[in-house]
């Protein structure tokens, strides 16, 4: 059971993207799944996927970053994508 509380960023995600784009879909906006951008509906994941983490702010920046493999680079993207939502 608890290795289902990982998979909610991504669900979070989804329903985000997919859900803003049938709600958009349905009100008869043209273009409904371009509405919301995708570099937005992924922050709110990111940051739940950080509060789910156990551990100081610390280890969970070196394990988030070591998640994704490259650290250079991957800092680079977040700095872009909270530039982005702004």
């Amino acid at each position: 059971m608890n290795i289902f509380i990982h998979f909610i960023p991504i669900l979070l995600f989804i329903a985000l993207y997919v859900g803003a784009g049938l709600y958009f879909s349905l009100t008869g906006v043209s273009n409904a799944f371009y509405q919301l951008s995708p570099t937005v509906a992924i922050i709110p994941a990111i940051v739940l996927g950080w509060v789910l983490h156990r551990g100081a702010n610390a280890e969970r920046t070196h394990d988030f970053l070591e998640g994704v493999r490259h650290r250079d680079i991957i800092t680079m993207c977040l700095i872009f994508l909270l530039a982005g939502a702004f």
